[in-house]
């Protein structure tokens, strides 16, 4: 029986957060290691307005912190 990875496979958000005026979400991908910017409108859809590589580990980030 094979041993299974001690770290994940596939990319997802592991973990998001939100601007205090709700007006923008930040999703953290996690094998990546990105985190994107989105701007949030009134009929609630998202627009991707930056992408953030190169500042977080290259894999296995496992959340985000915001103040």
């Amino acid at each position: 029986m094979p041993i299974p990875p001690l770290h994940g496979e596939t990319d997802g958000f592991i973990d998001l957060s939100r601007s205090d005026n709700g007006e923008y979400l930040y999703p953290l991908l996690g094998l990546s290691g990105s985190l994107n910017v989105y701007k949030t409108s009134d009929n609630d859809a998202l627009e991707l307005i930056q992408e953030v590589r190169g500042n977080l580990p290259e894999q296995d980030t496992q959340g985000i912190a915001a103040f």
